[in-house]
């Protein structure tokens, strides 16, 4: 059995800050770079894929400042660009280029 350790620089003085400041999901962010509206769906294209937790599958949130818009769950990711398919829009709402994107944690 193979144990893997990683070193990470941490001390008593500066753990409040690092626990207030640092997510441990902070590659968990896209934008909404396109809406495409489709025949029986509409489709949204996010500025991340993979390299930002991204992945088919995960249900995601539509923030525009802070404020809950949609969701969406991915239907196609790759390594930058993710495209997903509306599952929930907001009454009176609609997704716009430049929402926020964050995954959904369940």
């Amino acid at each position: 059995m193979t144990v893997l350790a990683f070193a990470l620089p941490f001390s008593a003085a500066t753990a409040g800050s690092l626990l207030q400041e640092t997510s441990f999901f902070e590659s968990n962010l896209a934008q909404v770079t396109a809406v495409v509206s489709g025949n029986a769906a509409d489709m949204v294209v996010l500025s991340a894929g993979y390299n930002c937790d991204f992945c088919t599958g995960a249900r995601c949130r539509v923030e525009r400042e802070g404020t809950p818009v949609a969701e969406i769950i991915l239907a196609e990711a790759t390594l930058s660009r993710s495209v997903g398919l509306i599952t929930y829009l907001e009454t009176n709402q609609t997704i716009q280029t430049g929402d926020t994107v964050k995954i959904k944690i369940i």
